[in-house]
């Protein structure tokens, strides 16, 4: 991984199906994280889990190494990546692309995955 804004002659992402297919890639950071729930969280959680498949953050950097933020208004955050919750059978990638856009009225191309953070929930 560089720190290293893109160039354009590096090859753009298109599409990308499933976040696992990264996991043995050396340019990408990968990290599971789980969470244990116990009797009675499940309900509480459930109907977010099965609608959405995970989040996507996209990391913008320009010619001259600025990352592009939003300030998300009601956000206790703050300023942060652009980002948006992916549904089920949802293309990452195009995912990633929709939400700079409609964030920021910014047209970008993918130029690959930094780091894939896989949380998953464990019932007890």
């Amino acid at each position: 991984m560089t720190d290293e804004p893109p160039t354009d002659d590096e090859p753009t992402v298109e599409s990308l199906s499933d976040p696992e297919t990264l996991r043995d890639r050396d340019d990408v950071a990968f990290r599971d994280e789980e969470t244990v729930l116990g009797p009675g969280e499940y309900e509480d959680v459930r109907e977010r889990v099965e609608r959405v498949a995970g989040l996507v953050l996209a990391g913008v950097v320009d010619d001259e190494g600025r990352t592009l933020l939003v300030n998300r208004e009601g956000c206790s955050r703050g300023w942060m990546l652009p980002g948006s919750v992916v549904a089920p059978g949802d293309d990452w990638a195009a995912a990633g692309r929709r939400a700079v856009e409609r964030m920021t009225g910014v047209t970008v191309a993918v130029h690959g995955p930094a780091a894939v953070n896989r949380r998953g929930i464990l019932f007890s």
